[in-house]
């Protein structure tokens, strides 16, 4: 377990540290005194825009590529457009054929299957008679 990359036992060194330079009490101010440092440094303008330039900056390779895909897929458009309207302009315009049915032909279930299998075929159909 690891937070701040810092492991449990790199904790507890910096606890006992911290317990020998600054007496208990002087602890419990300093950590008020940190958290009010850190609330302020939270809620400043400045802390705000360093988040958000850093955000912008994750963000940039992916935006980068997007845009660069958009641009493919719209002269891709371009293309598309300009040879479907080619084909409409090459196509003769006559009406669609209808659709024929073809009947169906009961000739096929007529036919009876052979009472006797077929032999197997195979290497060694030639030893079995």
């Amino acid at each position: 377990m690891e937070f701040l990359g810092i492991g449990p036992l790199e904790l507890l060194l910096i606890i006992i540290l911290a317990l020998v330079v600054f007496s208990p009490k002087d602890i419990a101010g300093g950590g008020k005194a940190v958290g009010r440092w850190i609330n302020r440094l939270y809620r400043s303008d400045t802390y705000r825009s360093m988040k958000q330039v850093s955000q912008e900056l994750q963000d940039l390779p992916n935006r980068l590529a997007r845009e660069a895909h958009l641009e493919e897929l719209k002269d891709l458009q371009k293309e598309v457009k300009s040879a479907g309207e080619a084909l409409r302009l090459d196509a003769p315009s006559k009406p669609p054929i209808p659709a024929i049915e073809k009947p169906i032909d009961d000739s096929a279930a007529d036919i009876q299957p052979d009472s006797k299998p077929a032999e197997p075929l195979g290497p060694n159909t030639a030893d079995r008679k």
